[in-house]
């Protein structure tokens, strides 16, 4: 050990001051006169500083007393203390307590009930000093502690833990199991408790270790501040007292705010029972006023995920606490807001996150005053990527869920969750509910995607999505303290997403199994899809049947047994059910009901642009007992008047839509030969031998010319496709009364030159003295009448 040159001035220390520190050789060591503190070349080495055991290094005092610590590593063990703080019945208002500073390079170890604590005794005057620790890693086992507490008017010191490694509490005091390993702020009387900030790399807290703060006084308790940048692991219970588990908890005893938990860090991980909670409940002796305080907010902020799985497990395998991110208040104070932020949640095997109020008694089995009074604080879950709700615990009967509850009189609070997927499958459940007196919480859920569905395990009932009042076992009613049946209102369930499925006998609802009157609950999803028994609930056991409404723009579809319903038993009048979608449709025994009993059926008023149901699936609005409700299916107007089209008033003038035909084209000529030449099959190859004879035409005289050649040789015979057709002249009456046309013409004299007999518009007409109607033209026939517009444009 290199010991300090020091001036004369140092043995005023032994009163204000106690330095520890090893040097690995001799050095120069300055005094500072201002803060009575030592200063260290930066280019020291350092050795280790060890206390064993149970050796004190103490300052306590009426105020000032300090304790300095710079080593490479710093270990205390058996019972070992650094100790500062104002000591019983000394100081003044304005004393303040010394500060227990500790600068360590290397790891820093606190084992076997050795503690650093600055604390204020009770009936001093003045406030607590700091407890600052820097160093590699931190390891606090076998119920050691880092911890400032006041026991009087003062307020309680900060600590602050610096570890550019890893920061681990493991196990209890076997002594007092109250007080297990780990970093701990406290307040005992009115003075409020310090403030707890913890800053590593990776945190682990197992077997009951804690990050802690406690309030059991009228001075409001300390803040936790954890910044992780990698990963949080909390894991397992106290195995001697299994009420207290591993993890980060604020507890409020007294009559004032217990302090605010907040979580920076890369991955959260609770298991085995661990919490990261804060409580309004009795620790240690009741006092007047006890668990009147409302309890501290829970604010998470996890980068990358937060998983939160598995009950708590004694060593003889028996399942006790189950893993929790939340609040609770057993007494008059509310339970504090759980914020979490994060990429990916996932709860699983009976974890939960959740606010409740819970009603208790004392150790001699009486109620404790104010018990279940207190509401629960709200739940706010902001997910970037997924939310997943998985799983049930037999051994225990307990669901996987994001909740807020109430055992008590006072009301659950409400929970919202947004994330872009959301799963709820295998007995998980997401609900806000009551079971006694207070009112359930509204629940409303934001996402792009949301599943229901899954296989629960033997004897677990399937997930489901619920704002409810429910009826406990008589077993859990005798334990809390709770009505036959509960008499808070239900509340809203609000969904909000793009895709809804609901399948496997899973369930949406707002329900009421006592005196209340069911909630109200509204879908407003692009589609929605039901099937496996999957069933959306609005229902109430005596009061009025809550009213559900779906908003659907694309398709609402219900298959395999699925269910639409708004029911009501005893007097209370059935829910109406109000669906809004563009096609509906209701297969395989599929329902929408609107029901009561001895109360009035609900409506059912339907809006779709399609509506298709199978024969054995049913929509109706009735009462056993009452009077039946009304369906109405509607179809939106349609304004046939849009698709109209104004006429133009002026009228068309023809000449503009005629087109005069090109001279060129006077030569060409359109022949009709009957529908020879079609094959008789579209998939035949066209022949053109194939001539339509038309069976019914009588049969042509031959003209006076063909009878008079019939002496002609056979040789001199021209084939009659070869005769040259020649213009009509006159008609002449056979003997038989049919009419033959004829010709005066021989072929030579029938024009032969096209330009000759060329048609010709036609001017005007004339009638003969026979009576015939002979059309004419006065202009000539080379003059084209008409022109195209491909000959109008050359021109």
């Amino acid at each position: 050990m290199g010991w300090p040159q020091t001036p004369p001035s140092f043995l005023g220390l032994l009163y204000s001051l106690k330095q520890l520190s090893r040097l690995a050789s001799v050095y120069l060591v300055t005094l500072s006169d201002g803060n009575h503190t030592l200063s260290f070349p930066s280019e020291l080495s350092r050795a280790d500083v060890s206390l064993d055991n149970g050796t004190r290094v103490e300052v306590t005092s009426g105020g000032g007393g300090t304790i300095a610590v710079s080593a490479r590593n710093v270990n205390l063990s058996r019972a070992s203390q650094l100790r500062a703080g104002l000591a019983e019945g000394l100081g003044t208002a304005e004393a303040v307590a010394g500060d227990i500073i500790v600068n360590a390079t290397g790891n820093t170890t606190l084992a076997g009930v050795s503690t650093i604590a600055n604390e204020v005794e009770a009936n001093a005057l003045g406030r607590g000093g700091r407890i600052e620790l820097t160093t590699g890693s931190l390891s606090l086992t076998g119920g050691s502690r880092i911890e400032t507490a006041t026991r009087a008017a003062g307020d309680g010191g900060q600590v602050l833990v610096r570890a550019s490694g890893t920061i681990a509490a493991t196990g209890v005091n076997a002594a007092n199991p109250e007080f297990p390993s780990g970093i701990a702020t406290a307040t005992f009387s009115a003075g409020n408790g310090g403030d707890v900030r913890a800053i590593a790399r990776d945190l682990t807290l197992s077997e009951g270790g804690q990050i802690r703060s406690l309030n059991r006084g009228n001075g409001l308790g300390g803040n936790i501040i954890v910044e992780v940048s990698e990963s949080i692991v909390a894991t397992g219970i106290n195995a001697l007292d299994t009420s207290l588990a591993s993890g980060i908890v604020s507890f409020t005893s007294g009559t004032v705010e217990g302090g605010d938990i907040n979580l920076s860090t890369g991955r959260l991980t609770l298991s085995g029972g661990a919490d990261v909670a804060s409580f309004v409940r009795l620790v240690g002796e009741y006092f007047p006023g006890a668990g009147t305080g409302n309890g501290g907010d829970v604010t998470i902020e996890a980068r990358e995920s937060i998983e939160v799985g598995r009950f708590g497990m004694t060593a003889a395998g028996r399942f006790l606490n189950r893993s929790t991110l939340g609040t609770r208040t057993y007494g008059g104070g509310d339970s504090g807001n759980v914020n979490v932020s994060t990429s990916r949640l996932r709860i699983t095997e009976g974890g939960t996150l959740s606010t409740g109020v819970i009603t208790t008694a004392s150790s001699a089995g009486d109620p404790l005053p104010e018990r279940g009074m207190g509401n629960a604080g709200n739940v706010t879950v902001d997910v970037s990527d997924s939310t997943e709700l998985v799983g049930f615990n037999v051994e225990r009967l307990t669901n996987s869920d994001v909740s807020s509850f109430s055992y008590g009189s006072g009301n659950a609070g409400n929970v919202s969750i947004s994330t872009p997927r959301l799963e709820i499958r295998d007995g998980a459940f997401l609900i806000t509910s009551t079971f006694a007196y207070g009112n359930a919480g509204q629940l409303t859920v934001n996402a792009d995607s949301v599943f229901l569905g899954g296989e629960p395990p033997v004897g677990a009932p399937p997930s489901s999505m619920s704002a409810s009042a429910k009826i406990e076992a008589a077993s859990v009613r005798g334990r809390f303290s709770l009505p036959d049946a509960p008499t808070g209102d239900t509340s809203e369930l609000t969904i909000n997403a793009n895709r809804l499925t609901v399948a496997d006998g899973t369930s949406i609802s707002v329900q009421h199994e006592g005196t209340g009157n069911a909630g109200q609950l509204q879908i407003n999803a692009g589609s929605v899809q039901l099937n496996g028994g999957g069933t959306i609930a609005a229902s109430a056991a005596s009061g009025r049947g809550g009213n559900v409404v779906l908003n659907v723009p694309g398709s609402l579809v219900l298959r395999q047994g699925s269910e639409i319903s708004a029911e009501a038993g005893g007097r209370g009048d059935g829910g109406n059910l109000t669906v809004n979608a563009n096609t509906l449709v209701t297969l395989e025994n599929s329902n929408l009901v609107a029901n009561a009993f001895e109360g009035r059926g609900g409506n059912i008023e339907i809006g779709t642009q399609g509506l298709f149901q199978s024969p054995e699936s049913r929509i109706t609005a009735s009462s056993q007992l009452g009077v039946d409700g009304v369906v109405a299916v509607t179809q939106p107007e349609i304004d046939t008047s849009s698709a109209f089209v104004q006429l133009s008033s002026a009228p068309i003038d023809p000449a503009t839509q005629v087109v005069s035909a090109c001279e060129a084209a006077a030569n060409n000529t359109f022949v009709v030969t009957g529908n020879g030449g079609l094959p008789p099959d579209p998939t035949d190859v066209l022949r053109s031998q194939t001539v339509w004879t038309d069976t019914q035409l009588t049969e042509i005289q031959a003209s006076p010319s063909e009878v008079n050649s019939e002496g002609r040789s056979p040789s001199t015979e021209l084939d009659s496709l070869q005769l040259q057709l020649v213009e009509a002249t006159e008609e002449q009456r056979q003997d038989d009364r049919t009419m033959a046309l004829v010709s005066t013409r021989s072929p030579s004299e029938t024009p032969t030159d096209a330009s000759d007999s060329e048609l010709v518009e036609a001017t005007q007409w004339r009638i003969d003295a026979d009576g015939t109607v002979e059309l004419i033209s006065d202009r000539s026939s080379r003059q084209a009448p008409f022109s195209t517009l491909h000959c109008l444009s050359a021109r």
